[in-house]
């Protein structure tokens, strides 16, 4: 599970590993991720963005390209922002947002899929690149 946050003040990789540490001592979940996109803007990008949704949409995938906020004060509810559309279980089609192909290109897309081991964690999905044909699996590696 992958949680982010805002916080233009405060930059250090140590500071999200204390809050991952705590979340998962209290979550039990070891899977569990945390990252200050006001750090992995500049890291990733070089950018320092404004705020929290301009990060968002800067993904690299559309299908990861979402964020929600749940708000302790109303029960059930929570404010989802999903520049992209939210991704479909059905259609499973794993493609760059148009910000990250503007700024790192395609081949820098493949790196970032194999990195993140695209291909064996998700093997019934189909990857495609906004206005070419999708790739067929043996050429993706």
């Amino acid at each position: 599970m992958d949680m982010f946050f805002f916080n233009r003040n405060e930059l250090s990789k140590s500071y999200e590993e204390d809050i991952e540490a705590k979340l998962r001592e209290e979550s039990g979940n070891p899977l569990l991720s945390v990252k200050n996109q006001a750090r992995m803007g500049l890291v990733s990008d070089g950018l320092q963005y404004e705020c929290l949704l301009q990060t968002v949409a800067a993904f690299p995938d559309t299908s990861i390209a979402v964020a929600a906020r749940i708000f302790d004060s109303a029960p059930r509810t929570a404010l989802v922002f999903a520049p992209y559309g939210l991704p479909s279980r059905r259609s499973r089609i794993i493609q760059p947002t148009f910000a990250y192909l503007a700024r790192h290109g395609v081949p820098a897309f493949y790196s970032w899929l194999e990195r993140k081991k695209y291909e064996a964690r998700m093997r019934h999905w189909r990857i495609e690149i906004a206005g070419q044909r999708p790739l067929a699996r043996s050429q993706f590696s």
